[in-house]
């Protein structure tokens, strides 16, 4: 056989392979957005739209599955685990979840041992790190493409998954390899969690650099992202929320009757709806949402059942405290069980987390409590205390560019002129005063809203930037 024949099959081997390689990635990020597609239609239970997307994930070849595709896998299991809505789940459904978080964990520190030997390489060769354009920051460790999420939300979350304790909702076969499972995910956490942070810092660090001029814009820049912004109708499990949605319970409780039963208070408000301002269809949608509170499903989150929320809602619109707002809390309730169908009246109502929430958000305002029904997740404090953050680094910064001490103002001008060079160790003091400024403001504002871990895990984010 002729060289060139030999040169010609051999081309042609490689063409077919390519042909073959990316006929394989495209199906698989055809299943990826599939299955976006079905989370964001999902009322954010184990409905239909929720199960048809593990199934598409689970569809993607093992070996090509980024940590974002077993993150979402797990968590739609999970998010409803939690609500004992299993039923259309798979078996095993305990080790299912566990066996896609362990994996989101692995892919996260191979990609995160990647990025480093990546910048050890820049460094070495004295590259300046490459510019991103901003859209492209989030979701630094999911293996390409799909599905996009910050690092920090899968990190956080699957840690937050290990707090629960899932012993009442299993038996037989799944409760006694409960706690085996449990031991070796929280180890597998304990082992790559601070690795994957570090190395999310890192990449940030290098991106706010690479993009901005001066100390001050770079620190204003990685701030920008670590924040986070999500929106998903599963969202409605976060930790945070479930823990203010159970505060908010506890602190109105107080005012529940005990002279009537879920039945009287379902047609309590039955016989409101035709004293309200709903209209003919959103009368029929909150008959339908009595009817599911009226079966009294227990939530885990929460700890008592739906018919529980209810009742303790209806009772305080009818506290004396709130005569003068009686009414219109019974509207915004009615309100509320509308709301149950967002989705329209032809699809499920939204998960029982979500249909909770909702009823006790419908307080806001209208309680004589002003603290009554507020919630906020996780996220949203994380947010606050960055800005927080932000505004007071920025603030010293002014401070030292203007102080009487010489030394001290080359700190602050060396943040904004990186032409100006100043003491090494006094910009080092300068730096420690910031963290405690910053550590003051978080434990004054943040410390009864976040648990030891997510209070340690933003202030070390924040204090990463400096």
């Amino acid at each position: 056989m002729e060289t060139i024949d030999v040169i010609l099959i051999a081309l042609i081997i490689i063409v077919i392979c390519l042909i073959i390689y990316t006929w394989v990635s495209n199906r698989d990020e055809k299943k990826r957005k599939h299955a976006r597609e079905l989370i964001d239609a999902s009322a954010g239970g184990y409905d239909e739209f929720a199960n048809k997307a593990v199934q598409e994930i689970e569809k993607i070849r093992p070996d090509r599955r980024t940590a974002e595709d077993n993150y979402r896998a797990g968590t739609l299991l999970e998010f409803n685990l939690l609500n004992g809505e299993t039923e259309n789940a798979p078996r095993g459904v305990l080790g299912t979840i566990m066996r896609n978080y362990v994996e989101t964990f692995e892919r996260m520190a191979e990609n995160a041992q990647q990025m480093r030997e990546e910048r050890t390489e820049r460094i070495a060769r004295h590259i300046q790190a490459e510019r991103r354009p901003p859209e492209i920051v989030m979701g630094g460790f999911g293996g390409g493409g799909g599905m996009p999420l910050q690092t920090v939300i899968m990190v956080d979350h699957i840690e937050d998954f290990t707090d629960n304790d899932f012993g009442d909702l299993f038996d037989g076969e799944d409760g006694g390899i409960f706690g085996g499972l449990m031991n070796a995910l929280v180890g597998h956490i304990a082992q790559t969690a601070p690795i994957v942070r570090e190395a999310d810092r890192e990449e940030r660090r290098e991106r706010a650099a690479a993009a901005t001029e001066t100390r001050t814009e770079a620190i204003t820049e990685y701030m920008t992202q670590t924040q986070t912004h999500t929106s998903d109708a599963q969202n409605v499990h976060d930790s945070k929320v479930n823990k203010d949605l159970r505060d908010s319970l506890l602190a109105i409780e107080p005012s529940l009757r005990r002279d009537k039963t879920l039945p009287d208070v379902v047609n309590e408000m039955t016989e409101f709806l035709f004293e309200s301002d709903l209209n003919n269809d959103q009368r029929e949608l909150v008959i339908k949402s009595l009817d599911i509170i009226a079966k009294d499903n227990y939530i885990g989150t929460l700890q008592c059942t739906e018919g529980h929320v209810f009742k303790t809602v209806w009772d305080r619109t009818e506290a004396p405290e709130n005569a003068v707002n009686s009414k219109l809390m019974k509207e915004a309730l009615a309100t509320a069980l509308v709301e149950f169908w967002e989705n329209g009246a032809d699809h499920d109502a939204v998960c029982i987390n979500g249909r909770c929430g909702r009823m006790l958000a419908s307080l806001v305002l209208l309680d004589y409590d002003d603290s009554a029904g507020a919630v906020q997740t996780k996220e949203m404090i994380k947010n606050e205390v960055i800005k927080d953050a932000t505004g007071i680094i920025n603030d010293s910064i002014d401070e030292a560019c203007v102080s009487q001490i010489e030394i001290r103002r080359k700190v602050g001008q060396s943040y904004k002129d990186p032409k100006i060079e100043c003491d090494d160790v006094e910009e080092e003091k300068f730096i420690e005063e910031m963290k405690q400024k910053i550590n003051n403001m978080m434990e004054h504002k943040y410390r009864n809203k976040l648990s030891v871990r997510d209070f340690d895990n933003i202030r070390d984010d924040i204090y990463a930037g400096l």
